[in-house]
């Protein structure tokens, strides 16, 4: 049985990550990186969109559109302003959208620290740990030195999400 092509999508407010994945083989990604924070969301989903369009054209098939989805704004969280979360679901929800029409079946994976480095780890190490986890295009120089945050970690987690879609599709077909 051959492993479904799974689309995962780490949605943002300023960046989205977005992988092909069949099983542990990685098909293809994009990293997107909003130029204009202030501007329009509407011109930001539009390039969100139009991006997943090249990335999944020519592809045989896409099984399953895999999308992280947003935790509610919350005063724990520390948030001062909601609008980066809002503008976060609403692209979830305009990617969510794009899928529909087109067929594709759509698993929401709830949000767990996707593509993040291991705490406490820098340099060398960090890139070991990283690559063990990731193929080694998922895995930049600048990744694994201070934060280890830049545009592959949300790659890094759009992996992870269509793993983690993978795996909600294989428990719901068990029950």
């Amino acid at each position: 049985m051959t492993a479904p092509v799974i689309l995962g999508v780490d949605p943002g407010a300023r960046t989205v990550g977005a992988v092909l994945r069949s099983g542990a083989e990685l098909l293809g990604h994009t990293a997107l990186v909003r130029d204009n924070p202030l501007g329009p969301i509407e011109s930001w989903i539009d390039d969100v969109l139009a991006n997943l369009h090249d990335l999944t054209n020519g592809v045989n098939r896409v099984d399953v559109v895999a999308i992280e989805g947003v935790n509610a704004p919350s005063p724990h969280m520390g948030m001062i302003n909601v609008a980066p979360t809002l503008e976060t679901a609403l692209v979830a929800g305009a990617v969510a959208g794009w899928a529909m029409p087109d067929g594709f079946a759509t698993v929401i994976v709830p949000p767990d620290r996707f593509g993040a480095p291991v705490e406490g780890l820098t340099g060398p190490t960090a890139r070991q740990a990283l690559l063990q986890r990731y193929p080694a295009d998922l895995v930049g120089p600048r990744e694994t030195t201070g934060s280890g945050k830049g545009p592959l970690q949300h790659v890094r987690a759009a992996f992870d999400v269509a793993g983690a879609a993978g795996l909600l599709l294989r428990m719901r077909g068990a029950a």
